[in-house]
């Protein structure tokens, strides 16, 4: 590392990687935009979808919340597209590919040692692991952002991010070499121009320098279940007719802001995040807040929820559970001459016998039919529409083979929370503090505006 020298050119590498998955999700993005001016849903949709392929683009591991609510919301709407996006966004996860990007970076590049510039000390703890599994650990080495300032390096550094994002980092780079790595779809044909604009609107002119943009595509195979959703013949048709660099230009590298919100515990709230709120009239849901005035409603926050020790089976085994309270009420109920009748009254279609006893079989999952299933969740005295969606979420997340530990594990921890919060404000017990449940540990801070 040296101070600025006098350098002549620069070898700007794009490494862009062919993934299916994320050609599905901006095709959807695609149409619904068409209508987000004059539709609400698919503007918000659309919001939270951006910020999964922000997420993912970054090289960071989605927020499963946004993932969720981004369904949640594709479900309300039930259009074909947000059916595609529904089914589609959960590959829309850095988790599920970086050890293929990592290894196929490496292969396709002949460097021996190249730094990562990291936003926060997290990041290398998340891509960490992943390099030593792949014994890359001497060729990829963390970098910060304050360290670019005023630095030259002689060592390549490595992007995750679109080259538009960090326009002035290419007028007055830190490194002969710089690489970006990017899904291939996001790509675009981008000027660098040989001038800097500074805060005061001048110009500072750079004539000695000379940009040589150099580009590689390798592909990245999505999880096998993806092409058991998208047989491979129909994603290339589902890809955006707009040029590339109309899409790519709506993407921006997530501004990540502190809200001037005083908690209980210190922790700080962040934008563009979702988290388990409890408002005034005692209700749970999941929010994102913009600015401080979105927490008007909100009385409590889970402002930290940490699942990194709880044992996945004991948290599979609490899943069970939480599925006994409905199907123990039809076991109860087997021998009752009316039980069929009952069902059937209560919107059943296929409420035989024998489908009575798969559906309060503890080795099953729920009835397939949402009809069957809301009978039976009604039957047992789940009557409200939340209740009933977040049974349904979690029967669709007990049939997903594919759903990784990771996320099996985040969206557990956060169904668990969320019910041990609801049983203390029924029992009318504290809810501010820190806890720990099935080897899950959550604070829960007081919202002071």
């Amino acid at each position: 590392m040296s101070y600025f020298s006098n350098y002549k050119s620069v070898d700007i590498n794009l490494n862009r990687f062919d993934y299916e998955p994320i050609r599905i999700v901006l095709a959807a993005y695609q149409e619904l935009k068409k209508t987000q001016s004059t539709d609400s849903l698919h503007a918000e949709i659309n919001k939270f979808c951006r910020k999964a392929i922000n997420r993912f683009v970054s090289g960071k591991k989605a927020y499963i919340q946004d993932i969720e609510y981004v369904k949640e919301l594709c479900r309300k709407k039930g259009t074909n597209t947000c059916r595609l996006l529904y089914r589609s966004i959960d590959f829309i996860d850095f988790d599920l590919v970086k050890y293929q990007v990592f290894e196929s970076f490496y292969l396709n590049n002949d460097i021996e040692k190249v730094h990562i510039l990291l936003e926060s000390n997290e990041g290398w703890e998340y891509h960490e692991k992943v390099i030593f599994d792949l014994g890359l650990q001497k060729v990829f080495t963390p970098i910060s952002k304050n360290d670019l300032k005023n630095n030259f390096f002689e060592i390549p550094i490595l992007f995750f991010a679109l080259p538009q994002w960090l326009e002035s980092t290419l007028i007055i780079p830190p490194s002969g070499r710089l690489h970006f790595i990017y899904p291939e779809k996001l790509d675009y044909d981008f000027k660098i121009d040989s001038h800097l604009t500074l805060n005061s609107g001048k110009s500072l002119e750079i004539f000695s320098l000379k940009n040589e943009v150099n580009k590689k595509s390798f592909n990245i195979e999505p999880i096998p279940d993806f092409y058991n959703k998208f047989p491979e013949q129909d994603t290339r048709e589902r890809d955006p007719l707009e040029k590339n660099e109309i899409i790519s230009s709506e993407f921006k590298r997530d501004p990540v802001n502190t809200l001037n919100i005083l908690l209980t515990s210190n922790n700080h709230l962040f934008t563009n995040k979702v988290y388990l709120t409890i408002m005034r009239d005692n209700s749970l849901k999941f929010s994102s807040f913009d600015t401080e005035s979105d927490l008007e409603d909100v009385r409590y926050i889970v402002s930290s929820i940490d699942a990194s020790c709880a044992n996945i089976q004991s948290l599979l085994k609490e899943q069970t559970k939480i599925m006994e309270v409905w199907k123990k009420p039809l076991r109860d109920n087997l021998k009752s001459s009316s039980l069929t009748q009952t069902l059937e009254n209560l919107g059943a279609e296929k409420a035989s016998e024998q489908n009575i006893k798969n559906w309060a079989d503890s080795n099953r999952i729920a009835p397939r039919s949402e009809s069957d299933f809301r009978a039976v969740l009604k039957f047992a005295g789940i009557d409200s529409e939340e209740q009933i969606k977040n049974y349904f979420y979690l029967a669709y997340k007990q049939r997903s083979d594919s759903i990784s530990i990771g996320h099996k594990r985040s969206y557990l921890a956060s169904e668990i929370v969320k019910r041990n919060i609801q049983e203390r404000i029924n029992n009318k017990e504290k809810i501010i503090g820190y806890f720990v449940s099935h080897g899950i540990s959550f604070q829960v801070d007081e919202v002071k505006i």
